[in-house]
């Protein structure tokens, strides 16, 4: 098997679990009124407080559970999987022009600062959750938040069409 097609194979293992630690950090727990995605650009106290301060400690502590997976996997994991796919394809496929390779590859370079903005948004998510959410740091989670999606809903659909043509050149017959 080719380097190319073992690469394929393992960025589509990677991204299945990328997907499937995904739900373990965005859980949101049932006191919540919201999603995680909500409590990110919640910009306020007085939103995330309605979002999360009704919480016990036992939802609390599902909400840092969610953080400490985000961190730990899904943002190291989501971070690999795009870049793979976006490397891959700029490095091994043809492109219609030379612009087009350096855009795909840019998004490698995109989401790897996306997760930095990732981790630095659940830094303060982490104080926000600890004040069950009547804490200032909501506003630098937020700002971090909307930088990070920014990039994010870059990279993801270049990296997506990456990985198609990556796994349409790999099942191809030689």
């Amino acid at each position: 098997m080719s380097r190319f097609r073992v690469l394929v194979v393992v960025g589509v293992i990677a991204t299945v679990v990328t997907l499937l630690v995904g739900q373990k950090a965005g859980e949101a727990p049932d006191c919540a009124t919201g999603s995680v995605l909500e409590l990110e650009v919640a910009r306020t106290e007085e939103k995330a407080t309605e979002l999360i301060g009704s919480c016990d400690e036992a939802g609390l502590d599902v909400l840092r559970d969610a953080l400490r997976a985000d961190n730990l996997a899904f943002v190291p994991l989501y971070i690999a999987s795009v870049a793979l796919w976006s490397v891959l394809a700029a490095k091994d496929l043809r492109w219609s022009s030379e612009r087009r390779q350096q855009l795909v590859l840019a998004a490698a370079v995109a989401i790897a600062v996306a997760g930095a903005f990732d981790l630095v948004e659940n830094h303060y998510l982490g104080k926000v959750v600890d004040a069950a959410g009547a804490s200032g740091d909501i506003g630098l989670a937020t700002a971090a938040s909307v930088a990070k999606w920014v990039l994010v809903l870059y990279a993801v659909p270049v990296s997506v069409i990456a990985m198609v043509r990556c796994v349409k050149v790999a099942v191809r017959p030689a």
